[in-house]
């Protein structure tokens, strides 16, 4: 199984291996070699399949969240895991409360989404 984070960080772990990807086949199209012509088609091809990953898993795991039925649960674990912002000072400056204050909250919505999901994140194995 998995821990809510690890599952909810599944999201950025796509887009970070798309990235890598990406620029992997821009370094082979400007070397310009018809050698590599089939590999570039190749990993054009994981490229599409991992976006198409990541729209499912993006949409799963808002879903997911969204079953917390509290709003503020919901706009920290959005905001941190699917939009991807980082400082929880940006987080709770734009939604108006202290810092501390969404760190806890952070914590108990973490604690929640094991609650309400246990049977899917013991399920789960990330790579």
């Amino acid at each position: 199984g998995v821990t809510a984070k690890k599952y909810l960080e599944q999201i950025e772990l796509i887009q970070w291996k798309i990235a890598q990807k990406t620029r992997e086949l821009d370094r082979l199209k400007r070397l310009n070699r018809d050698d590599l012509k089939e590999k570039i088609t190749v990993l054009e091809e994981e490229i599409s399949a991992d976006i198409a990953s990541l729209y499912e898993r993006r949409n799963e795991i808002v879903n997911r969240i969204c079953e917390l039925n509290n709003k503020l649960f919901i706009d920290i674990l959005y905001r941190r895991y699917v939009i991807g912002e980082k400082n929880f000072f940006e987080i709770a400056y734009d939604m108006n409360y202290a810092y501390k204050y969404i760190i806890n909250m952070h914590g108990v919505a973490i604690k929640l989404f094991e609650e309400i999901h246990h049977d899917i994140l013991d399920g789960i194995q990330v790579e």
